[in-house]
């Protein structure tokens, strides 16, 4: 009977012990995918940012370069955009674009930034404020 007791004792505490393994291994399975998942939404968020500069790029080489330099140092009358702020050129061509802001190239600016969407001109000064 002593015997018995001891032997069911142990194996009580042997079933304990992988009982609370699995748990263990649960935290660790928890833990890996919260950690994954945080990693997937701050790739997500370079990969937003980085489209938008890329595609502010391209924008900005096909709609503005012709004037402000395909370096966006400016030329003749047109003025350097590189390495301005980001809140800056947005005020800037919303302006152009809704006719609020501008001075003698205004008509030039006009026509160009209302052919602009909200989202380009975002992209756009995304990518000439990391410009220098």
């Amino acid at each position: 009977m002593r015997k018995s007791i001891i032997l069911l004792s142990t194996t009580l505490i042997l079933l304990a012990g992988c009982g609370s393994e699995k748990k263990e291994d649960n935290v660790v399975d928890t833990n890996t995918q919260n950690a994954t998942q945080d990693l997937k939404t701050e790739n997500s968020a370079v990969k937003i940012e980085t489209k938008q500069t890329n595609g502010g790029e391209t924008i900005f080489k096909t709609k503005c370069a012709t004037c402000h330099g395909s370096d966006a140092m400016g030329r003749a009358d047109f003025p350097k955009l590189a390495g301005q702020s980001k809140t800056d050129l947005v005020k800037k061509l919303t302006g152009y674009k809704d006719g609020t802001f501008g001075n003698k190239m205004k008509k030039v600016m006009e026509p160009n930034a209302k052919s602009l969407s909200s989202t380009e001109i975002e992209m756009i000064a995304d990518y000439l404020s990391t410009i220098k």
